[in-house]
């Protein structure tokens, strides 16, 4: 994978992440429908990503296999959007 294609998908994903963390820090109310929402935005989201994953292993098969690294792609961003959520719940903020 290169590091423009890393790029172009994870800083927009680094940004939302972001915004949620300070969003999450400031919430009076539940943070975990607005994790729901951006977490169905990222795997819908990742499906381009995945189409460019397995067209890029077709012609240079020497990288890693796709059946490993989109689940891990998919699953960053899933880390990066619930850690918010999970920080919530370490300190006690309430409600989560």
């Amino acid at each position: 994978m290169s590091l423009g294609f890393g790029l172009l998908f994870f800083v927009p994903l680094l940004v939302v992440a972001l915004g949620f963390l300070v969003y999450c820090g400031f919430a009076q109310r539940s943070v975990v429908p607005a994790a729901r929402r951006l977490s169905i935005l990222w795997v819908v989201a990742s499906v381009p990503a995945a189409l460019l994953i397995v067209m890029g292993h077709a012609f240079n098969s020497s990288k890693m296999n796709p059946i490993l690294v989109i689940p891990i792609w998919i699953l960053i961003g899933l880390a990066a959007l619930w850690f918010p959520v999970m920080l919530r719940a370490v300190f006690r903020i309430r409600p989560v």
